[in-house]
């Protein structure tokens, strides 16, 4: 199973992004944009896990989060990946969170634990909008994009999800696995 640890979302916080980009989607055909069920913030990927090492990152990861609180996440203006001259991802940022920090500490240093390596690159929590896998978009076209005022919207954090990847002949779906509470 190809898993990923994330933030879900209620659906109107979904339904908000999803209205959001709707215009967008219509103005810019070639790239790929996220449909509204798969909208999350991704905090670890996982790949290929057997299903032994599912059981004990479920384990592990229960008890670790029973002493992290319920707290709230606020979106900030969007933005490119990684940057604008070479834009591959289209996202919604987030304002920095200590508590969404100390979620993602947890997770590297619990899932270490386990044999399973830790991220090297810096923890950039975001919402992806779009994707430009062959496409690249001009500079007044990432104006016009960025330009889109993206009421600030405030998501709340009631638990970490644990996400299988499926691919299928529509796309990628994603199935929640296994949800670990906050307090």
């Amino acid at each position: 199973m190809r898993l990923f640890l994330a933030i879900d979302f209620p659906e109107e916080i979904k339904n908000s992004f999803s209205d959001h980009i709707s215009g967008l989607q219509k103005q810019y055909l070639k790239l790929r944009w996220v449909n509204k069920p798969s909208f999350h913030i991704t905090l670890k990927y996982l790949g290929e896990t057997d299903s032994a090492l599912k059981g004990r990152i479920e384990s592990t990861l229960n008890k670790a989060f029973q002493t992290i609180p319920l707290f709230n996440l606020t979106t900030t203006p969007t933005n490119f990946f990684p940057n604008n001259k070479k834009a591959r991802i289209y996202y919604l940022g987030l304002e920095n969170s200590k508590t969404l920090n100390k979620c993602y500490d947890i997770i590297e240093n619990r899932l270490s634990d386990l044999g399973i390596g830790k991220e090297k690159r810096k923890f950039s929590p975001h919402i992806t909008l779009a994707r430009m896998k062959n496409y690249l978009l001009d500079p007044e076209q990432q104006k016009v994009m960025l330009s889109q005022e993206f009421k600030e919207i405030k998501i709340p954090v009631t638990h970490i999800t644990l996400m299988q990847s499926k691919a299928t002949f529509f796309g990628v779906k994603y199935i929640p696995l296994h949800k670990f509470s906050l307090q």
